[in-house]
């Protein structure tokens, strides 16, 4: 027989009410760990709770804390830090090495300001964080029964009886026996709680007791119920059938479900739903598959739908035609009927000039991942996405930041590196707030402010397996704040206010990290699909129509204008299935970003040098020439600048060549196509002149136009005159260079990337291939200033900073093309890359400026900004806005 159970009757008694207060259930499983925490209370002073998220573990402590308080008249407070979220030294303390002073380590210091035998309350600090070897072993002296906290200054903190420590852990893989035997520990499993108490409790909670009814039936009827044995219907379904693309407990799942229903359901825009039960049960199903089934790709949705249809006998399921799912509907919150998604129409922004880093097309994907994103994001929730690379995550998200009023809601990117450490990360959230008043802080001026983190899975796995960045990230979003690191205010923590969080991903699998599931919990989380080809179809079609109209070009031309987004998709599938990444290929990756670069530059050449082939065909030195050849070369000369030159041996560049001209000649026909392509075309922008008057004085500077360069022996002579005049400018850098043929043509390469806005670039080669050489030759004839550090011994972060300091203020402030060179060998510590890394996603470089010399410099570029954006504001982060876009527009690093 078990053995006998304590018996606890005037506890169990205030648990009941306790209980009852918190809105959760009642629920015996549950309860009993609740009464195995509190014998072990009597017993011990250090104790762990252990188990998986979403098992309860946090109400556990908070129930039982308000029931002793209750039944023994003493107040209780609990004390939460995350061990992980800071290094060990600061959490213990450490001795400065120059000045050999004490810093108070955070732990230390709460340790000593709660050990006090004056207290007239009870404390229980409870370290919230995976538990390694190295941290808990250092608290042995605390959990054994000398009861001492010993640092290495040599303080001895005695804990007195007012005080237990509590660790509440997901595993304990890297505890050592020395520890686990001497604290007490209680498991709590995933089946004493699971889904449906905590779906219940949500229930009970609803406003509309008709609908406490109905969301009974409903959820029997979709999700099933939950037994320890036995998850109930759906999830057995999607564990059995379906392989997700990222593993998230059930408590998560059902509580994203019960976040959107709730979004949709309640709220002044949602009252015709009082007694329309169908219309209920339509959002239900939408909900259950946003939620519950929000991490399948394309087919396990087929799969999922086709489920759901089997169980529904009352015909809430949308129709649909071949091939689609209830993904592609939603309901209408007027009519509460089901409605197919569409994107909004997109107009091509007017002006010769275009922007192309700027644009953002809405597709049928972004729309709908919007419209939850939205819905949770009212409700204050955090999203996550997840998706595979080229699934238009950031710029989903980025275009939802974007609709933000800015008066009430600021907005603010962070992006995530394999060397983001958890110092760096609080460090960009902090130097946004401003103090509130306390220990509060907040953004400026009272508004709002939504975090965006991109890229989130990206930051080290460390021995352990902890993230140790992403556990700083959970402490922000679970708890609202972290731990002061100045030193005089350490062990307090630091509220943080008004802060909603977004965050982006890739699939965990195949090389790239997973998240802790602990983190998962907090989010919102769904997942992105790769756009159809429809949907690529119509972005890119949509913006080459926006250019090429029927007023500038003739008929042949656009009939060749339409058949360029099918060839190029065309061709990229096959680069993406054929040539696949090896460690001695290691660049070998396609994905979308690719496609927008063929197009990108055929949207960049003006329009004169396709319709009358510009400077050389007036030369009268070009073959052939007629507007449709000259767009159909230009199309192949992109496509080889975007794909070809990536590859690395000879034989990887001829199988290219097959395939390019045989997708050619099928799409464009093969006389057409053998005429336009019969010599690859080479553009160029620098065959213009300076204008000089008669004392040799500059009136203007050439213009930069790209367009065809005719043969290589034209363009040699040009290059050549460039390399005479840079040898003449600069006597002690002289190069002596022979532009022999494929020298020439890497030149040309260079000279392209940085003629582009936003062109950088890696040189793959051998030593001494004139990687450096031709690069600074590229930059000379672009007139573009090009920098290269000077490595010395003290060389280090700072003196990075201080360099990128000048870049910017270049390419910025004067706005000057500036191409900044960098070698591996001067690598000489990896956060340098971590710096180029946020430079070359997000421009911004944390603390770089501060605050006034950033002021300083946009307002010197008042007057361009009302130039160039002028349906804008001029605020303060408009201006800083346009800043960052002037440097990353003119600043390539090669």
């Amino acid at each position: 027989s078990p053995p006998p159970k304590g018996d606890y009757p005037k506890e169990e008694a205030i648990l009941k009410t306790v209980v009852e207060k918190y809105g959760l259930v009642h629920h015996d499983d549950w309860v009993l760990k609740v009464k195995q925490l509190y014998e072990t209370t009597k017993v011990r002073h250090g104790i762990m709770l252990v188990g998986p998220s979403g098992g309860g573990k946090s109400c556990i402590f908070k129930c039982l804390k308000d029931t002793l308080q209750e039944s023994e008249g003493i107040q209780y407070k609990d004390i939460r830090f995350n061990p992980k979220a800071i290094r060990a030294q600061e959490m213990y303390g450490e001795t400065d090495p120059l000045s050999g002073e004490w810093t108070t380590g955070v732990f230390a210091a709460m340790w000593a300001k709660y050990n006090n035998r004056n207290n007239t309350f009870n404390t229980w600090i409870i370290a919230d964080g995976p538990v390694d070897a190295i941290w808990i072993e250092d608290l042995n002296t605390v959990l054994d029964d000398n009861k001492i906290l010993t640092l290495a200054n040599g303080d001895r903190i005695p804990m007195t009886d007012n005080v237990k420590i509590m660790f509440e852990v997901e595993t304990l893989v890297n505890a050592s026996p020395a520890t686990v035997s001497r604290a007490g520990i209680i498991y709590v499993s995933e089946t004493d709680l699971d889904w449906g108490p905590v779906l219940e409790a949500w229930v009970r909670k609803r406003p509309d007791a008709d609908h406490q009814v109905l969301l009974r039936s409903l959820i029997q009827k979709w999700i099933g119920t939950s037994t320890p044995a036995d998850p109930g219907l759906c999830f057995d379904f999607l564990q059995r059938n379906t392989s997700e693309v990222m593993k998230e407990g059930r408590v998560g799942r059902i509580s994203s479900l019960t976040q959107l229903f709730q979004g949709l359901t309640e709220g002044s825009n949602c009252t015709f739903i009082g007694s329309n039960t169908k219309a209920l049960e339509r959002i239900f199903v939408y909900c259950l598959c946003w939620s519950v089934g929000a991490l399948l790709e394309a087919e396990d949705r087929m799969k999922f739908d086709a489920w759901l249809r089997k169980r529904d006998d009352t015909k809430v399921m949308p129709e649909v035609q071949e091939g689609e799912t209830i993904y592609e509907y939603f309901v209408n919150s007027t009519t509460g009927e089901w409605e197919q998604w569409k994107p909004p129409q997109w107009a091509y922004p007017a002006g010769e000039k275009l922007d192309f880093s700027n644009l953002l097309v809405p597709t049928m994907d972004s729309t709908r991942a919007q419209y939850v994103i939205r819905t949770i994001h009212r409700q204050k929730g955090p999203v996550l996405i997840v998706g595979a690379e080229g699934t238009a995550k950031t710029s989903t998200q980025l275009i939802f930041l974007a609709e933000q009023d800015p008066n009430t809601m600021l907005t603010k990117r962070i992006n995530f590196s394999s060397a983001t450490t958890p110092g760096m990360a609080q460090y960009s959230i902090e130097a946004e707030l401003d103090k509130r008043g306390g220990k509060n802080f907040g953004p400026p001026n009272g508004k709002k402010m939504t975090i965006f983190f991109d890229d989130v899975s990206m930051p080290e796995v460390n021995t352990w397996g902890d993230q140790t960045t992403l556990e700083l990230v959970r402490l922000v979003v679970e708890h609202g704040g972290f731990y002061f690191l100045d030193k005089d205010k350490r062990g307090d923590f630091k509220t943080c206010e008004d802060l909603q969080y977004l965050a982006a991903m890739q699939h965990p699998g195949g090389g790239k990290n997973d998240i802790p599931n602990r983190l998962k919990r907090n989010f919102f989380i769904f997942n992105l699909v790769l756009p159809s080809i429809t949907s690529i179809n119509d972005i890119y079609g949509q913006m080459l129509d926006g250019r090429f109209t029927s007023q500038d070009f003739d008929a042949s031309t656009l009939d060749v204008v339409g058949k360029l987004t099918n060839a190029t998709i065309r061709l990229w599938r096959v680069m993406k299935s054929k040539m696949l990444p090896t460690p001695a290929k290691f660049h070998y990756v396609f994905n979308m970003r690719d496609l927008s670069r063929v197009f990108q530059g055929i949207l960049f050449t003006p329009k004169s040098s396709i319709i009358d082939g510009g400077l050389r065909a007036k030369e009268g030195k070009l073959e052939n020439f007629s507007p449709q050849n000259m767009m159909l070369g230009l199309w192949r000369h992109e496509c080889d600048r975007v794909f070809s030159d990536k590859l690395a041996t000879m034989k990887d560049k001829e199988s290219y060549d097959g395939y390019i001209n045989e997708i050619g000649r099928d799409m464009f026909g093969t006389d057409f196509y053998d005429a336009a392509c019969a010599t690859p075309k080479h553009m160029v922008s620098f065959l213009r002149d300076d204008i000089y008057d008669e004392d040799e004085i500059l009136i203007e500077e050439a213009p930069k136009v790209y367009e065809d360069g005719g043969t290589l022996e034209m363009i040699r002579e040009r290059a050549c005159m460039f390399l005479d005049k840079y040898n003449e400018e600069y006597p002690s850098k002289q190069m002596e260079l022979v532009l022999f043929e494929d020298a020439l043509k890497h030149m040309l390469r260079i000279n392209r990337l940085i003629e582009m806005p936003r062109g950088s670039g890696l040189l793959v080669g051998v030593g001494g291939s004139g990687k450096q050489s031709l690069t600074r030759l590229a930059s000379y004839i672009s007139r573009a200033m090009c920098f290269q550090i000077t490595l010395t011994k003290q060389y280090n972060s700072s003196s990075l900073m201080d360099d990128i300091r000048t870049l910017y203020k270049n390419a910025g402030h004067k706005r000057k093309p500036t191409t900044f060179l960098f070698t591996e060998s001067e690598i000489k510590d990896e956060v340098f890359l971590e710096t180029i890394n946020s430079i070359l996603s997000t421009g911004e470089v944390p603390g770089l400026f501060a605050k006034d010399e950033m002021m300083a410099m946009t307002a010197d570029l008042h007057q361009d900004f009302l130039r160039e954006r002028p349906g804008k504001e001029e605020t303060p982060d408009n201006l800083k806005q346009f800043f960052t876009d002037c440097v990353r527009d003119n600043l390539h690093i090669i």
